[in-house]
């Protein structure tokens, strides 16, 4: 029995084969996610769009490419997205927006009226500032709750606004436009900040109040119910609702409620910790539903790669303007990390270079990005990016103590014992582990699969299938490890 698995990134879309008999992904394929959409907008700081049919597009070319290998062995598609975005379509579930990334951030800039205030301040007064609380979410940049209210203020009534009749996760676009059908998981509900998690749907109060109520919205499925089929030369296949890519991130490391946190360094930063109780959204972390009826306590906006992208294109600009040629980043990446471990070296004695990664509006730990103070002896690239490194590393150990209510991280006591660290950043960068080893205390190990996402998504697949029937049993399945070819560590 074969399942397809897509993880729809915001860089990459990664494709996997996975064959439950065998316990086994294969033919991973990574291919570029479709670009920022260039033009007017894309000159705006804080925008962010992406063509969203290239991205359903990306989807479709996969699964026709594995029914014609495969045929009837196909036996179901499961996949997870990117979150927090959102698209618009018409009654036929064709776009009318692009797809408005996380990373956009219209929903916070200033109106044009001069008053200082944002949507976000708008909403805030309408809703209160614990509005989307029982999404598990506070509000912050990037949000859909937030950027389709300034959406709306931009179109009045008429042309694109007059054609949108559906919102979609993006994921729940996907399915539209694969099967026809009209669902998305809670997960990917909740992430925009219009759900109500702990009653499973919908806030039609959230909605209506932000003018929102003309539009409809996709049902709210479990992640094993069959949401529609693709129509295959040889048969349908049946498709699962999509779950949020940080979701799979963690259920595909395995980790141990209670012993084990997740710290997930990609783009994008996160911690989480699984619970089985549902709570609001507190200040400093959120709630965000999981697989099986669980709970990820979270704190998001925390610095990643694309923070380190910031010092990467100054390096890549600079030798530039230097030499006329500018490096590719993988080299700069490569330059960076042989340096930074130089640097780290020579410590305690050689030049420290003090870094503050805050370099995007709502990240926490650092408010500002900041280098320095430097002097004669710092400034250069080792020091640069080892205290970059030390940078991210003491934001994770702050925000480990907000997940456990603000107490100091202690190791054993029967509390946190392990970190578990994925996304490429973290799995490219020894030294960023062991910082944070240094700083944590725990023991900070990579999972056992080099694609957490995939290695979740095929643990779902064992659900979805009845081959397992809870998530406790996925535990015994070990999948093949795609990167090396054979199996992965034992699961505890």
């Amino acid at each position: 029995m074969k399942y397809i698995g897509f993880d729809i990134g915001s860089s990459f879309v990664k494709i996997g084969l996975f064959d439950l008999d065998k316990a086994t992904v294969d033919d991973v394929r990574l291919e570029p996610a479709p670009p920022q959409l260039a033009g007017e907008l894309a000159a705006i700081g804080g925008r962010y769009e992406v063509d969203a049919d290239a991205i359903a597009a990306i989807v479709r070319k996969h699964v026709l490419r594995f029914v014609r290998l495969h045929r009837e062995a196909v036996a179901g598609i499961v996949l997870a997205t990117q979150m927090h975005g959102f698209v618009l379509a018409d009654e036929y579930g064709r776009a009318v927006t692009p797809y408005i990334s996380w990373q956009d951030r219209r929903g916070h800039e200033p109106r044009p009226d001069g008053s200082g205030e944002s949507a976000a301040d708008t909403l805030e007064r309408l809703l209160g500032p614990g509005a989307p609380a029982r999404a598990g979410l506070r509000l912050k940049p990037g949000l859909a709750l937030c950027n389709l209210y300034r959406w709306l203020e931009e179109h009045p009534p008429g042309g694109e606004r007059e054609r949108a009749r559906e919102f979609h996760t993006l994921g729940s676009f996907v399915l539209r436009r694969l099967t026809g059908a009209y669902a998305t998981h809670l997960s990917s509900a909740a992430a925009t900040g219009l759900a109500d998690v702990a009653c499973g749907r919908w806030n039609e109060r959230t909605i209506a109040s932000c003018g929102f109520g003309f539009l409809r919205f996709p049902a709210i499925r479990g992640e094993t119910e069959c949401v529609g089929a693709f129509r295959g030369r040889y048969r349908d296949i049946p498709v699962f609702p999509d779950i949020g890519d940080h979701q799979a991130t963690v259920f595909g490391c395995f980790a141990l409620p209670g012993e084990e946190a997740v710290a997930t360094i990609g783009t994008a930063g996160l911690l989480a910790r699984e619970t089985a109780a549902w709570a609001d959204a507190a200040d400093g972390w959120e709630m965000r539903p999981s697989i099986g009826g669980s709970y990820l306590r979270t704190v998001s906006r925390l610095p990643g790669g694309r923070s380190l992208d910031v010092l990467i294109a100054f390096v890549r600009t600079a030798t530039a303007a230097v030499t006329g040629r500018e490096p590719s980043s993988a080299r700069v990446w490569r330059a960076a990390l042989r340096e930074a471990e130089a640097a780290a070296r020579a410590a305690p004695t050689g030049a420290r270079l003090p870094v503050e990664l805050g370099f995007f509006p709502g990240q926490l730990g650092s408010g500002h990005g900041v280098i320095g103070p430097a002097d004669a002896a710092n400034l250069r690239l080792g020091p640069l990016f080892l205290g970059a490194f030390d940078h991210m590393a003491g934001v994770y150990r702050d925000m480990l103590e907000r997940l456990d209510g603000g107490e100091a991280v202690t190791p054993g006591d029967g509390g946190l014992k392990r970190l578990l660290l994925s996304g490429g950043v973290a799995r490219r960068s020894a030294l960023l582990r062991e910082r944070l080893a240094a700083v944590t205390g725990l023991a900070c190990d990579l999972p056992p699969y080099a694609d957490e996402a995939l290695a979740g998504l095929f643990r779902l697949a064992l659900l979805c299938a009845g081959v397992c029937r809870t998530p406790e049993e996925t535990r015994h399945y070990a999948p093949r490890d795609n990167s090396t070819g054979t199996k992965g560590e034992a699961v505890r």
